[in-house]
């Protein structure tokens, strides 16, 4: 009859309740149920419309997400991986590992060898920066949204959207789903092991890295090396010549006699590098330190500074010459004035003309031209004033013998001469002493008796 109706269960009462209890059951404690409820079919209805609106909803959802991702697929057919990253995966030999088409490859805004290279790349780098050696799904989407590679209509899927988009589309899968089939698939190249909660890094694929991001680092590295040397090269120029300087240029045209470029040269051998290193490590220490720059300048703009270094070069030489110079002639002042005051020490008041007087035994110079000139010819010339202190002892003892001679002479001339002879005796040159007078021929005292003997013997005899 469609008629509201419950059932109030009171079999567990007494039979003597009391009426206020009785009251309280029926109306709040007793156990009851609804017998039949006229509405309860509206709410059935209106919960199926419900449902149906919703699966309707998600339907929609899906659909939108299914001609999204379609959409996605066939732009991505289009493009083709160009990013950094996968140019160096697959210069580094992994170009079989990256590309791989996946379920989910929708997802992103980049084709799959981009976003594969970028996380088969970030393997190595975790393992760079925090020694870690695991993979997961979550952890690389979290790298991709980063990236901003990640497409906002599939960023945020529930599980039910992401079943019902895959009903519509095949091949459809989330981000996740994609990262997943992914790293299942590069299991096989020896990358990954299965690993919980996802995967782990193969240490051989992190030594091949390792090895392989070396080699293509190499170039850049030295280019660096390169540009740090050129760098101090070109800051001991003055700004103008600077300016006009360009370095790609530079790096990218052969240099003068050489064959190569700056930029050729990263790519050589080691020993061939590392002799065109070492050439500009040269040529800056040159340019900074240095007082010429006569070597190659391996097509820098150094003829300025060369010139000027050149330049300050000779200048510095003849001040060090004029110094030298200075030096040799304050040395040459002190030499003669030290000469000097020995020989006036030693000679007396005649000194002055006897040092400047040349001598054969000095090469034809005078002593003090001799003290002058060097250490040697100071000590000759000290040498030579022993040798005069010498002769004019000798002479002053010759001197004093003959003044002897001449006195014994006068004394036994006197006796043997008349007095009026006596003067012209002794002034007179004798045959028999030689065409000398006996004045001239008595230098010693010995040679009195032979004077007398040889000039007045029948004199002395008649005596």
């Amino acid at each position: 009859m469609d008629v509201a109706a419950i059932e109030i269960d009171l079999a567990g009462l007494p039979r003597d309740v009391s009426r206020a209890d009785l009251e309280a059951s029926i109306l709040e404690a007793a156990p009851r149920r609804w017998i039949h409820n006229p509405h309860l079919a509206d709410g059935r209805a209106e919960l199926e419309r419900r449902r149906a609106l919703r699966q309707a909803s998600a339907r929609r959802r899906a659909q939108a997400l299914a001609a999204t991702y379609a959409k996605a697929m066939q732009e991505l057919g289009a493009i083709r991986p160009s990013s950094k990253v996968f140019r160096e995966m697959t210069r580094d030999g992994f170009g079989t590992s990256i590309g791989i088409q996946v379920s989910g490859a929708g997802c992103f805004t980049v084709p799959p060898g981009d976003w594969q290279a970028e996380l088969l790349s970030g393997m190595w780098d975790a393992y760079q920066a925090r020694q870690t050696t695991t993979f997961t799904a979550e952890r690389a989407l979290a790298r991709l949204r980063k990236q901003g590679w990640v497409r906002p209509q599939f960023a945020r899927m529930s599980d039910q959207e992401v079943a019902g988009a895959k009903q519509e589309q095949v091949g459809f899968g989330s981000p996740l789903d994609a990262i997943r089939h992914w790293a299942a698939a590069v299991t096989f190249s020896g990358i990954l092991m299965p690993w919980r909660p996802g995967w782990r890094v193969q240490g051989s694929y992190l030594l091949r890295a390792s090895e392989a991001r070396g080699r293509r680092l190499l170039p850049a590295r030295r280019a660096s090396e390169i540009k740090g040397l050129l760098g101090q090269i070109l800051s001991c120029l003055p700004e103008a010549e600077r300016d006009g300087f360009d370095l790609k240029a530079w790096a990218a045209a052969p240099l003068p006699g050489r064959g190569h470029s700056a930029a050729e040269a990263t790519r050589f051998d080691d020993a061939k590098y590392e002799a065109f290193k070492a050439a500009l490590a040269r040529l800056s220490s040159d340019a900074r330190y240095g007082t010429h720059l006569d070597r190659d300048h391996l097509g820098l703009p150094l003829e300025g500074l060369a010139g000027r270094k050149q330049a300050a070069a000779r200048a510095k030489s003849e001040a060090i010459r004029q110094e030298r110079i200075a030096r040799e002639e304050a040395a040459t002042r002190a030499r003669g004035e030290e000469f000097l005051a020995a020989a006036r020490s030693e000679l007396g008041g005649d000194a002055d003309a006897w040092a400047a007087t040349p001598r054969r035994d000095l090469d034809g110079l005078s002593p003090l031209d001799a003290a002058r000139s060097s250490a040697a010819g100071a000590h000759a010339a000290s040498a030579a004033v022993q040798e005069e202190l010498r002769r004019a002892r000798l002479q002053a003892i010759s001197a004093a013998e003959a003044e002897e001679a001449r006195r014994l002479l006068r004394v036994e001339a006197r006796k043997l001469m008349p007095p009026a002879h006596f003067d012209l005796y002794l002034k007179s040159r004798r045959p028999e002493l030689g065409g000398k007078s006996p004045l001239e021929f008595c230098v010693s005292p010995g040679f009195v008796p032979r004077c007398i003997a040889a000039t007045l013997p029948s004199r002395r005899n008649r005596r």
